[in-house]
């Protein structure tokens, strides 16, 4: 899906899990003037948006990827290897919905007993619209690991993918991807990677705005190694309905 423990913000499965409790834009937001340089010449624009009537902040980044958008999108849809890749995370993995069942009156605290019996129902085949996750994000001392349920609605043919948390150790979790082909010729991809997160505890705002400058843009660079490794093939397999 690691950056290290002493980050405070954690990429979980489908996403970053950023702690934006309050921060403001800064020299990581250019003018739109500067982003066809910025994009084009490898670099990232990372920003923060205050959301009406909400106590927490959008963190969002944005890059070039060289690979096509298939080729972006396999990636980030291989949730059972995100852990291996993704910064911060400690265990992800997709599992059939059945294993919902096992939440039926479970209370946050109850996820990290219920994680064996989950990983019975991981799967590798990816449904085409929505998949559920189990995950493990790696949070800095003093805050513990926090564990988590999340539901991505997936559209295929846009390449784009919305999380929601179902149930998990945080006020809010929330993430957006998606992809476009970039350039003349589609060998590159621009990628757009949304988060909304409250960890529940409150942070100083230096540490957030480090976090935010630090930590977004490894999320890009993660997937730009993962899709330049020759060897590496998605372990997920894309299973589309029929219909």
């Amino acid at each position: 899906m690691a950056v290290g423990s002493h980050t405070l913000l954690t990429i979980g499965c489908a996403g970053v899990l950023l702690a934006l409790s309050s921060c403001s834009p800064d020299k990581q937001n250019p003018g739109r003037e500067n982003s066809s340089h910025i994009l084009g010449s490898g670099g990232v624009m990372v920003k923060v948006e205050r959301i009406p009537e909400c106590e927490t902040r959008l963190g969002e980044v944005v890059g070039v990827i060289d690979a096509p958008r298939e080729r972006v999108w396999n990636v980030i849809s291989d949730y059972n290897e995100h852990k291996h890749f993704m910064p911060n995370v400690l265990e992800c993995f997709a599992f059939r919905p059945e294993g919902l069942e096992l939440l039926k009156g479970a209370s946050p605290q109850d996820l990290g007993r219920l994680q064996s019996q989950l990983r019975q129902y991981e799967t590798d085949r990816i449904a085409d619209s929505v998949v559920y996750l189990y995950g493990m994000g790696d949070f800095p001392w003093p805050m513990p690991n926090k564990r988590y349920i999340l539901k991505v609605v997936r559209d295929r043919v846009r390449c784009a993918a919305h999380s929601t948390m179902v149930i998990g150790q945080m006020k809010v979790n929330e993430s957006w991807w998606e992809l476009k082909p970039y350039g003349g010729d589609g060998s590159r991809t621009l990628a757009r990677y949304r988060i909304l997160l409250d960890p529940g505890i409150p942070l100083p705002e230096f540490a957030i705005r480090m976090a935010t400058k630090s930590t977004l843009p490894k999320v890009i660079e993660a997937v730009r190694k993962r899709v330049k490794n020759p060897g590496y093939e998605p372990r997920g397999k894309e299973e589309k309905k029929a219909g």
